[in-house]
């Protein structure tokens, strides 16, 4: 559907931009590099939160369901459903991880 894609798309676009510059930042040990990797975290995680709700909200006979046009249902079915179900959680761990380990700087 046109709103999670939209949503969806735009703040992993967003996040996807900003990674290597935050990265490069960790890298060469400048300051604000933590802080800029933490709220790069926030917002990574920020994002699957929206997409996962906005993916939801838009299946059939929900909020955000399309009149017309495509729906969520396809992401309720196997493959897809193995990105919202085991690849996005995943991911959010990996942030919560990389969280802890900022905390030991």
């Amino acid at each position: 559907p046109l709103v999670f894609a939209l949503l969806a798309g735009l703040g992993d676009t967003a996040v996807g931009i900003a990674a290597p510059f935050v990265a490069g930042k960790m890298r060469r040990a400048e300051a604000g590099a933590t802080s800029a990797a933490r709220w790069l975290i926030l917002l990574g995680l920020l994002d699957f939160t929206v997409a996962i709700g906005v993916g939801g909200l838009s299946n059939p006979g929900l909020l955000l369901a399309p009149v017309s046009g495509p729906s969520g249902f396809a992401m309720t079915q196997f493959p897809l459903v193995v990105i919202p179900a085991f690849i996005v959680p995943n991911f959010a761990m990996l942030h919560l991880l990389t969280w802890l380990r900022l905390q030991e700087r």
